[in-house]
């Protein structure tokens, strides 16, 4: 059955406002995802620096797309855990929206902004070149 109302929704939305619902509903996990990792028994430094690698740059400004081109140093790990207590938001022009406070880490934010899976994949890589 058509939906006039909902028809009249979409099609007035803009096409910035329809890409950003479309970009949002991509990146939401369902109840039967594991959006958690185990980081015990890995250096905290360790597991933001594989996040950060595997994080996509994000270009919307020309300073962003320039940090994340920048070197990431020892400094700036130690910054970005210690300015918001282990939990980190952007780094160099990366989202990463992790908490790193405790031995669990949930990767659902990660995964909305860098794809789906990213953050598993990357401590399991992590975990793997520990061994």
């Amino acid at each position: 059955m058509f939906n006039k109302s909902l028809f009249l929704a979409i099609f007035c939305c803009s096409s910035l406002e329809l890409f950003a619902m479309q970009s949002y509903e991509v990146g939401v996990a369902t109840a039967a995802e594991d959006n958690t990792c185990d980081i015990t028994g890995l250096d905290k430094k360790e597991v933001l620096r594989a996040l950060f690698n595997a994080a996509q740059v994000n270009m919307d400004s020309f300073h962003c797309a320039r940090a994340a081109l920048s070197e990431l140093t020892e400094q700036d790990l130690d910054d970005a855990l210690m300015s918001g207590g282990y939990s980190v938001e952007y780094l160099k022009g990366r989202q990463l929206k992790v908490n790193l406070r405790s031995n669990t880490v949930d990767v659902r934010l990660f995964n909305r902004y860098n794809g789906s899976g990213a953050g598993q994949r990357a401590i399991a890589v992590l975990r793997r070149l520990r061994r």
